[in-house]
Order: C-alpha cells, then sequence, then structure tokens
C-alpha cells in the first residue's frame, strides 16, 4: 500500500499543478480564438496550433489516468490484468505527447521565418 506521506504529497502535488493547468488550458483557448478571428493568420500557423490544442488535451487525459495510478484509486494485482496494460500504455501515449511542444514550437518558429522571408506572396489572403 502506499504510505500516508506520500499520499499527502501527490495529492498536494495535485491540488498545485491542477489549476496551473486550468490556466494554461484557457490561455490556450483565448489565442485559439484570437487566431479563429483573425483574417491576418495564414492556415498553415493555424493548423499548428489545433495541432498542438488536439494533443495537449490527449496530455492532460494521460496525465489524469496516471494521476489516479499514482493516487492508488487504480491498482493492478498482476502483470497481465487489464489496468497494467492500460498504465504502460498511457504512460507510452504520455512520453509520446511529452514531445508534442517543442515539435510545434519549432514549427511554429520555421513557419514564421517563410512567412517573413516571403512576405509579398506568403500571407495574402485571396
Amino acid at each position: 500500500a502506499i504510505e500516508i506521506f506520500t499520499l499527502a504529497f501527490l495529492v498536494f502535488l495535485t491540488f498545485v499543478s491542477l489549476p496551473i493547468v486550468f490556466k494554461v488550458f484557457f490561455f490556450i483557448k483565448q489565442i485559439e480564438l484570437v487566431i479563429f478571428q483573425s483574417a491576418k493568420f495564414h492556415l498553415n500557423i493555424m493548423r499548428i496550433v489545433i495541432f498542438f490544442i488536439a494533443h495537449l488535451c490527449v496530455l492532460a487525459a494521460c496525465r489524469s489516468i496516471i494521476l489516479l495510478f499514482q493516487m492508488n484509486i487504480f491498482s493492478f494485482e498482476d502483470d497481465t490484468s487489464i489496468s497494467r496494460k492500460l498504465l504502460v500504455f498511457t504512460s507510452a501515449v504520455h512520453m509520446y505527447e511529452l514531445y508534442v511542444g517543442p515539435y510545434c514550437f519549432f514549427g511554429f518558429v520555421i513557419e514564421r521565418i517563410f512567412a517573413t522571408a516571403y512576405v509579398r506572396d506568403y500571407e495574402v489572403v485571396l
């Protein structure tokens, strides 16, 4: 089972991290509203933002499932149980999703470089 100090520490981390996650999510939603209401943004940058938000939602879902295992709300008895397979799958997806943010950042930077270099005909609205 889990020690009381470990459980208290995990509950503390949960209550500290949840407001931060919600603030980041609402900040991204505000940016999304500005991007979709503006005609000055190119379709490529809107695709990068949509890709990032979709992966952020998957990352939050995976983190929530892993948190349930860390707090011993879900547990597994042996290595062949479904909950063990769920934990392994969720952890693998979570590790993949952690790298999406830097890739989106570099995609954003490259898109802006092309927009700056080809400013005359890149962001022309037809």
